[in-house]
């Protein structure tokens, strides 16, 4: 079974345990069908008759009772009819126990017997009574009726005691049909368990052997050990699995051999090597990238050797010119201290116009400010002019009131005069009144019109002022304006001043930064050319060191290596199996 398929031996084992299963169910059921029976036969048969047994004492007591009630008190037709129906009774029970009487021995016909016996009695006792012969009746109950019912007693518990036996016997079979049914369920069930356990272990046995083995061998691959060995062998898919974990082996084996004897001809400056062994699959890129690596670092080495001549040759030519840039250098640095004086003492005058710019710009604030307050004065005048202009408006109005008022009195003074009149001698002193009204009035509309001639005089005067208040006022906002102006370009002058000045500041620094490069540059140069001379012996020694590389010709680097052995990729085979 080891070089069976693992899902087909699964599915055996499986059916293999259900078929064990079904017949454990099988014998179960049958077991608990035989005992179902044999309880079934002891209830239906045996104690169908020990019941029937007891309903026929029973009812036999009860009628006997009956019978001696009636031989002591006489006859009684309900006492008759009870007796009656005991008798039914009983021959029902008698025939149902004779019906299902389980033994041929005789014992249901002998008791049968003894209840004809003491029905027969019975039935010449109830004749007795039922004639009135009492007497007669007490003596039949006497001597022959009570031996007939001891006999029936008698018969009935030697038969009560044969069925109970019976009963026990068909209790106890039954049981022990049970009881074996049991044993062999549990047999059979320990059986079942025992050929699952045996069948799972060796499943397991078999599917964890392999999976160690290449636990094991892919745990010492992750290490680094390539020299595990898996001796597992079987067809199945574990025995693939661990060919396939053998084969892994070998291939990464020897392809880390190669890898490691290339590199160890490159560590000995040798780069005239090629990879021999094969990189399947996602190993390929490493046989590509070891492969461009080699080519890379021959055309590094090459490139370097050829540069060691380039630089040996241009050391000397790299001294001169370092001589000449230091003769230069000095020359440019005494122009650069010349120029860095002018530009400072353009520094200090642009400086010196920055802060009187800025001065004027201030004092320009200053007035602009000034102007502004008179703008604010002149325009509450203008709203103190408009207050009065509104208050001789209302005088106006006032004056025009007590025009009315002397208008309306001098009418009165008339209508008064008019009355006096009419009145005659009576109304003289009424008219002197009237007249004196009348003049009153008269002098009021005067002092009107001459108080609102005046105030018309003082409201145009106040026109003419606020005209001028507001001429005076759009002269000043023009001013202010202008002011306004001003102050901007005073700003804008000392905003340029001072970008001038500081952009001057900023050509100092940076021509003080040129003098500071010309002196560093002066003084590198003369380290150049004491560089230059040292250049040319590392280049010398550059040339000595690359000397003990080795790399490939440049017409051979397509040619193929000499041929190597292969490695050999398939998986090692026992000849015997150890599993």
């Amino acid at each position: 079974m080891k070089n069976m398929k693992v899902n087909v031996r699964m599915i055996l084992n499986i059916g293999i345990i259900l078929l064990l299963s079904v017949i454990t169910i099988v014998v179960a059921e049958s077991a608990s069908i035989t005992a179902q029976n044999s309880y079934s036969e002891a209830i239906n048969r045996d104690m169908n008759s020990a019941l029937r047994l007891m309903q026929v004492r029973a009812n036999v007591n009860d009628a006997g009772r009956q019978l001696r009630d009636m031989v002591l008190t006489g006859y009684d037709a309900a006492t008759s009819a009870a007796i009656d129906n005991n008798v039914t009774i009983i021959e029902d029970s008698l025939q149902g126990l004779i019906d299902s009487y389980p033994l041929d021995d005789g014992g249901a016909a002998s008791y049968k017997q003894a209840v004809d016996n003491w029905r027969s009695v019975a039935s010449t006792i109830r004749q007795e009574i039922q004639a009135g012969r009492l007497n007669e009746a007490e003596e039949q109950l006497i001597n022959e009726c009570t031996p007939a019912l001891n006999s029936l007693r008698d018969t009935g518990m030697t038969l009560n005691t044969t069925l109970n036996n019976l009963i026990d016997e068909s209790t106890a079979s039954a049981e022990r049909t049970s009881s074996i049914a049991l044993y062999i369920c549990i047999g059979m069930t320990i059986f079942s368990v025992i050929v699952a356990l045996l069948l799972a272990t060796s499943l397991i046995k078999d599917i964890t052997l392999p999976l160690n083995e290449a636990e094991e061998a892919m745990v010492a691959m992750s290490k680094g050990n390539l020299e595990h060995e898996t001796n597992y062998q079987s067809t199945n898919e574990f025995g693939k699995m661990v060919d396939a974990v053998r084969t892994s082996q070998s291939v990464l084996k020897n392809a880390v051999s190669d890898i490691s004897r290339v590199m160890a001809e490159m560590a000995s400056g040798n780069y005239d090597v090629q990879l021999r062994a094969e990189f399947p699959g996602d190993l390929a890129p490493i046989e590509s990238s070891i492969d461009e690596l080699i080519s890379h670092m021959e055309d590094t080495i090459r490139q370097i050797m050829e540069a060691a001549e380039q630089v040996a040759a241009g050391a000397e030519q790299v001294s001169i010119g370092a001589q000449s840039l230091a003769q230069s250098s000095t020359e440019q640095a005494s122009s650069a201290e010349e120029l860095t004086t002018s530009v400072s003492e353009v520094a200090e005058s642009a400086k010196a116009n920055a802060e009187a710019a800025e001065g004027s710009r201030r004092d320009s604030h200053a007035a602009g400010a000034e102007l502004d307050a008179c703008s604010a004065h002149m325009k509450d005048m203008v709203s103190a002019m408009e207050d009065i202009s509104k208050s001789s408006e209302e005088i106006s109005k006032i004056i025009a009131t007590i025009e009315n008022i002397a208008f309306q009195t001098n009418i009165l003074a008339l209508n008064a005069a008019v009355e006096a009149a009419r009145a005659g001698s009576a109304g003289k002193g009424f008219a002197v009144v009237a007249d004196e009204v009348r003049n009153l009035a008269t002098k009021s509309d005067e002092a009107a019109k001459a108080t609102k001639g005046l105030i018309d005089g003082s409201l145009a005067t106040v026109n003419r002022g606020a005209s001028i208040v507001e001429q005076v006022s759009s002269s000043l906002d023009k001013a202010m304006q202008l002011a306004g102006k001003a102050v901007d370009g005073m700003g804008t002058i000392a905003d340029a001043v001072e970008k001038e000045s500081t952009a001057i500041a900023q050509i100092t620094d940076q021509v003080d930064q040129i003098s500071a490069v010309v002196q560093t540059n002066s003084a590198t140069s003369e380290e150049s050319a004491a560089a230059s001379e040292e250049l040319a012996s590392q280049a010398a020694l550059m040339r000595q060191v690359m000397s003990g590389f080795r790399v490939r010709q440049s017409g051979s680097r397509g040619a193929a290596p000499a041929p190597a052995p292969q490695p050999d990729y398939s998986a090692p085979v026992s000849s015997t199996d150890k599993y």
